[in-house]
């Protein structure tokens, strides 16, 4: 016998290429082979099921034709009795012995119930129930079971004598279950049979144990009325078909049903020796293709194995393993490489062992005296020195200078020694950077002589951090180094002992900086976060209560853009001071970022009003947030909203507190700034709504879901049509059309009201030029200008590019400013008005009344309409006040040379008055709604095709829709 050498299938690599090779070849022949048998199984069970069947429908039938017989015997002997009972003579029983020798025992039940046994003696009279009566009426025979003393299951068949009777003699016959289940000599042999009823009830059964069939069995025939299917007896499948005997017809009971079972076995049994042989044959195959496969790969790959046992060496510290490799392939050439990595390797692991030892230590910690004494006391290891020594110099005062030296002897210790350097020195080692050579007879710098003994060579490296000079680490020889690589080494090492020494200096400075505020010196984020899990950490075991106030400064962007940066962290400064104040000293106030601020309330009583407690300490900073102060000979009156969030009503997570403190901070700006709000869960809800609907709005743009309608604005005196404001409407795809006042205000919070502006500039002017192409004159239509849109620095050229691009003359287009817009930078604000009144655009002075109102600046405008607000129409027929506000502001607009619009003007009073004031113009719902563009279209400018209208400026007479 041969021995295979499995030793190469220790490799990973060799194994892998093995099982593919071995997987390629056998993989086809076993699915061939699993296929075929597969098919001839299903073959052989298909035969078996036919097999079955046929079987199952002769006993059927067989069974059918026995029950035939038996009830024709038993109709034979009832035409024989004539209607009454037999006479008991010995002719008579011949009489029915020779007619029904199929039964075993033969009984008149009379309709009075009286028994004549006619053979034998039947001792229990079924109970028949009225259907089965009704079934004898109309002459049917009843099948009907009965267990007897022997516990076997008896056949009865019971007919009536007189069936046009209601109430009549029945003759009763047990049939012989030798002559009706002598259906058993038609089954095959290792076969099996059962015939039940349709309830389940087993009539005949060759076993026992075939009752197992049952659940299976009944299942089916519910559906269908013969059929195959497996069923599992002691842990054996078999195949078994049912088929249904017909005896409704001839007899007033349910179909009985046959089934015929066959061990799955017995039908797969022809496939046994072609099952084995095949196996043989595969085992062999694969035995084969394993040997050839396994010789090939061992000899193509002992090389690779050789190389891994090297390496695996290396890795552990061992570099005295050379590979020898003898072929004609890449092997070799890997083979010789390796050993010259190990050599090479072999040389330089010892030296950076030691180093990357003294580097863990000196990393390790932040004591600059445990890091010297780390070094000094290791560095023997790294590299042959006599002596070393470390010299700090003073970040203060570059010239002073601490040296630590420690000599290598068995009861070395370190000398401390305080030094005073001259700048020569510094130059010296400035003018050095990589490395100092010196000897104690020529070159050594005098702070050096002392330590240095007669004959020995020192090696001094600066270290410079930032560009300052930091250390200088210095090595004492006997010998002079004549190696550059350990030079290197050398440099590298002081680098690393430099920095830890630095970083020692700093860890305190680097953890103000990484957890305080730089401008406040506040916590930063990252502290508070730490601080409110502590605060929530303890509230967690004593059951308390931690608040969280989330501040913002309410127009700290004015005091930046109006003062100056310097002014706006002067004034950040003050409101840390304040809060300061106001707190415990087991309270934090962190600077959240910008001008937020974020105050930790921990050690709140839970059993009492926690709300209450938080309340009043906002209360008590607004109060001490009152007093003016003064940044940059300005006064300063310092405004700022609070959200209040609790532990753990609000939040169980630090993360989650700010968010919902910051959630309710802005829920206070919302309601005009200058207060505090609770969260409450919908704030949550109205915060998700808001960022949906800013989503939204960014799609609408994208999508094209707005558009505009126009409100018409006509002559107060002629009732003519002088133009209109295009008023824009969002048609939400999932929400259907929503109102401006909806949007408009977050879109202006988020900057989105510029692309808003533009396109309703755009859209309107496209607008224009399409009624014109239909044949329309329309008059000039305004559009709302928002204070972000307007101040925008390319506003004037967008408007131009947009009127050129349309090639529509300007004086088509109406810009509304509000007076808010406008005197948010008065001087900018008329720059940009003039622009606009020189290049021919029309400009109106929108919601006039409700802003700074402001007469110096109104009359220095470059304005032509001032526009009422509506606010003021809605009471100006009941107001005496008002009325002479509305009537002033017309006379001193005339005065101006403006021209006077009414906004909602929605009555015939109304109208009529504002008329009697010589307003020029009205607009509302009196006259019309906001129309689409084709509506309006056809309900205002239709006059203007017909009349042929030729100048910008034709009116056109109000029609009715």
């Amino acid at each position: 016998m041969f021995q295979i050498d499995n030793s190469f299938l220790r490799s990973k690599f060799s194994r892998r290429i093995f099982l593919l090779f071995i997987l390629s070849a056998v993989t086809p022949v076993t699915v061939i082979a699993l296929l075929s048998f597969t098919q001839i199984s299903a073959q052989f069970n298909k035969q078996s099921h036919e097999q079955s069947r046929i079987v199952c429908k002769a006993i059927g039938m067989d069974l059918y034709r026995r029950l035939t017989m038996a009830h024709n015997e038993l109709t034979s002997i009832g035409k024989s009795l004539g209607g009454g009972a037999p006479a008991a003579t010995n002719t008579a029983e011949e009489s029915i012995q020779r007619i029904a020798p199929d039964f075993d025992e033969l009984t008149l039940l009379t309709s009075d119930g009286k028994k004549s046994y006619l053979r034998g003696k039947l001792e229990q009279i079924p109970e028949l129930d009225a259907e089965q009566r009704q079934q004898l009426a109309r002459g049917k025979t009843i099948i009907s079971t009965q267990i007897s003393l022997e516990t076997n299951l008896d056949i009865l068949l019971i007919q009536s004598l007189n069936h046009k009777e209601a109430v009549s003699d029945l003759l009763i016959g047990k049939v012989n279950p030798d002559f009706i289940w002598a259906v058993d000599e038609l089954l095959p042999s290792a076969n099996d049979l059962l015939v039940i009823n349709p309830s389940g009830m087993v009539l005949h059964s060759s076993r026992p144990s075939l009752r197992l069939m049952l659940p299976g069995l009944l299942k089916l025939i519910t559906t269908s009325i013969s059929g195959h299917f497996q069923w599992r007896m002691d842990g054996d499948d078999n195949n078994a078909s049912y088929w249904s005997v017909f005896t409704q017809d001839l007899f007033a009971s349910p179909n009985l049903v046959v089934a015929v079972s066959q061990p799955e076995a017995n039908a797969l049994a022809p496939i046994k020796n072609f099952t084995s042989i095949f196996v043989s044959l595969l085992v062999l195959a694969i035995l084969g293709i394993s040997f050839i496969a396994a010789m090939q790969i061992r000899k193509k790959l002992i090389p690779l194995t050789i190389l891994h046992n090297a390496t695996q060496k290396i890795a552990s510290g061992d570099f005295s393993e050379h590979v020898n490799i003898n072929s004609d392939d890449e092997f070799a050439a890997l083979g010789n490489a390796f050993n010259a990595m190990a050599g090479h390797l072999d040389t330089q692991f010892t030296s950076l062992a030691t180093m990357a030892e003294v580097d863990r230590l000196i990393l390790s910690s932040f004591d600059v005296r445990f890091i010297i004494s780390t070094v000094l006391g290791r560095v023997g290891e790294l590299t042959p020195c006599t002596a070393a020594a470390i010299l700090e110099l003073d970040e203060d005062d570059p010239y002073n200078a601490k040296f630590s030296l420690r000599r290598n002897s068995d009861d070395a210790h370190i000398e401390e020694h305080q030094i005073r350097l001259t700048p020569d020195d510094i130059l010296h080692l400035h003018n050095n950077p990589s490395h100092l050579e010196c000897d104690i007879e020529s070159n050594c710098p005098p702070y050096l002589k002392t330590f240095i003994d007669d004959g020995s060579q020192a090696v001094l490296i600066p270290t410079f951090i930032k560009e300052r000079l930091s250390t200088v680490v210095i090595f004492i020889y006997r010998q002079p180094i004549a190696n550059h690589e350990e030079l290197n080494s050398l440099r590298k090492f002081a680098n690393h002992v430099a920095v830890a020494l630095s970083n020692a200096g700093w860890e305190e400075r680097l953890y103000d900086q990484a957890h305080y505020d730089s401008l406040t010196k506040l916590p930063n984020r990252i502290l508070l976060h730490e601080r409110l899990e502590q605060a929530i950490s303890q509230a967690e075991s004593d059951n308390s209560s931690v608040g969280v106030l989330f501040l913002d400064l309410d127009r700290f962007k004015l005091v930046n853009d109006s003062l100056g940066h310097a002014a706006g962290d002067l004034m950040l400064k003050k409101i840390s001071d304040i809060l300061l104040d106001q707190i415990r000293s087991v309270d934090t106030v962190a600077r959240f970022g910008g001008d937020e601020f974020v105050i930790v309330i921990p050690d709140l009583d839970d059993n009492k009003d926690s709300e209450f407690a938080l309340g009043t300490i906002a209360t008590k900073i607004f109060k001490a947030a009152q007093n003016e102060f003064a940044i940059d000979r300005q006064t300063i009156h310092p405004k700022m909203s609070i959200g209040i969030a609790c532990y753990p009503k609000d939040g169980l997570t630090p993360d989650e507190l700010i968010k919902n403190a910051d959630t309710a901070m802005y829920q206070a700006k919302s309601k005009g700034r200058a207060r505090y709000e609770f969260f409450t869960p919908v704030l949550n809800r109205t915060a998700s709504y808001r960022l949906q609907l800013e989503q939204d709005i960014r799609h609408a743009l994208v999508n094209n879901e707005f558009l505009l309608y126009y409100q018409p604005k006509v002559d107060c005196h002629t009732g003519s049509l002088l133009g209109a404001e295009a008023l824009i409407r969002w048609m939400h795809p999932q929400r259907g059309m929503i109102s401006p006042q909806e949007f408009i205000g977050l879109a202006e919070e988020t900057g989105l009201i510029r692309d808003i502006g533009d396109w309703v500039i755009k859209d309107v002017c496209r607008q224009i030029v399409s009624w014109r192409a239909a044949g329309f004159d329309p008059a000039p239509i305004a559009v709302n200008v928002s204070p972000q849109q307007f101040q925008e620095d390319n506003f004037t050229h967008s408007v131009a590019d947009i009127l050129d691009r349309n090639r529509l003359e300007p004086s088509m287009l109406e810009l509304e400013i509000t007076e808010t817009t406008v005197m948010g930078d008065a001087e900018e604000s008329i720059s940009k008005l003039n622009i606009f009144r020189d290049m021919g655009l029309r400009i109106s002075l929108d919601d006039f009344g409700t802003g700074y109102s402001s007469l110096s600046y109104l009359r220095r405008l470059p304005i032509h309409t001032l526009k009422i607000d509506q606010s003021f129409i809605a009471s100006f027929c009941e107001e005496r006040d008002t009325h002479a506000i509305v009537e002033a502001t017309i006379i001193l607009a005339h005065k101006l040379g403006l021209k006077v619009v009414a906004e909602g003007v929605e009555t015939e009073e109304q109208k009529r008055l504002l008329r009697d004031i010589r307003c020029d113009a009205l607009q509302g719902y009196l006259f019309s709604k906001p129309l689409d563009a084709e509506l309006f279209a056809k309900r205002f400018l239709i006059g203007n095709s017909q009349t042929g209208a030729q100048g910008p400026h034709s009116v056109v007479r109000l029609g009715r829709a």
